[in-house]
């Protein structure tokens, strides 16, 4: 399907193959008009650090985004992991991953931390 629309979108960005966000810069703006190109998660980090998923529609959106929340966008089918938070990497317990999303399965890749070498036997599934 085109999307002609989509092409002409230049303040949204896909971060990855999963994340889209649509950032805030109108100065004192409590929102912003979004163009969702296909249904997809929105996932808000709200002010008092819990998490909420919604699912919304392809199509144009006026989002309310308050400056003390976070809100992004997750493709149909793919997901985001998060962890309790943590003082460092080492320090993640992977016990406490999560996934957001609809999708069901993420594999994460581990590596010593220190060269860009990851050993791709080496890989966690994470399931829902």
């Amino acid at each position: 399907e085109n999307d002609s629309h989509a092409v002409t979108v230049e303040d949204q960005l896909m971060v990855g193959e999963s994340i889209m966000i649509a950032p805030v810069y109108t100065q004192n703006a409590k929102g912003r008009y979004v163009y969702i190109p296909e249904n997809m998660t929105q996932v808000r980090l709200n002010a008092d650090g819990t998490l909420t998923q919604s699912e919304i529609e392809k199509g144009h959106h006026y989002i309310d985004i308050p400056l003390n929340e976070l809100v992004f966008f997750i493709k149909h089918n793919h997901c985001v992991p998060v962890s309790a938070t943590a003082k460092n990497t080492d320090d993640i317990s992977l016990d406490t991953i999560t996934l957001l999303g609809n999708g069901t399965q993420y594999k994460l890749y581990t590596d010593d931390g220190i060269s860009t070498d990851y050993d791709i036997n080496n890989t966690i599934t994470i399931s829902k």
